[in-house]
């Protein structure tokens, strides 16, 4: 799954995969309004990680 700078995506689409770990790290727009804190339980597709202010 390559997601190059400037592509779109949508709820639930696949986009990384974790291997032989648990961390993530995610680069959202500085306009993005977090939803989440350090510690909070996420599913991928299912939890908003924040939205477009």
């Amino acid at each position: 799954w390559h997601v190059a700078e400037g592509d779109r995506l949508e709820r639930g689409e696949r986009y990384g995969i974790i291997k032989l770990g648990s961390r993530m790290d995610h680069f959202l727009p500085a306009n993005v309004e977090i939803t989440v804190r350090p510690g909070d339980h996420v599913t991928a597709g299912v939890s908003e990680l924040g939205v477009l202010s």
